[in-house]
């Protein structure tokens, strides 16, 4: 229909940074409308959301529902880009990674989550450049690490 060929990790990438954008917009939209100031009532506590009119069950199956559709949809742009679904890279390390973004991006701030992953990835990918295998910190590894990292995002793709 579109004739767009996802075969390589270049298109991949760009296709994963749109869904990410569409996300963070479409949960943007979400919480600033109504039903959204009813979600944020929620994180309150149920009962000053009843208070307000807000039919608290039926409200948390839909922020569930909405999470497991974007959890659906990253799931599925992980088992493409991996072309094998494996549960390995999920342990609990990953977990906790995962709660430091939301927790530091802050809950209440969509963007900021996003920029907390990407700064975070970063300094793991610079880091683990610096130390190599063994944990030495050369300056060697520093110059190189250095030069790598300013071409930019797609830097890792090549």
């Amino acid at each position: 229909m579109f004739d767009i060929v996802l075969d390589s990790g270049r298109s991949l990438y760009f296709l994963i940074w749109a869904v990410v954008l569409g996300a963070v917009l479409s949960v943007q939209n979400l919480l600033n409308s109504r039903p959204g100031r009813a979600i944020r009532a929620l994180r309150g506590g149920g009962v000053m959301a009843e208070a307000m009119g807000v039919n608290t069950a039926w409200m948390r199956v839909v922020i569930f529902v909405y999470a497991a559709g974007l959890a659906a949809i990253s799931g599925f742009l992980y088992a493409h880009l991996q072309r094998a679904v494996n549960p390995t890279p999920f342990g609990l390390n990953h977990g906790i990674e995962f709660l430091f973004m939301a927790v530091v991006g802050g809950v209440a701030h969509v963007w900021g989550v996003v920029l907390i992953t990407v700064l975070q990835y970063y300094l793991q990918t610079l880091l683990s450049k610096l130390l190599g295998s063994g944990g030495q910190l050369r300056g060697d590894r520093v110059r190189r690490a250095a030069g790598r990292t300013r071409h930019g995002l797609c830097d890792e793709l090549h």
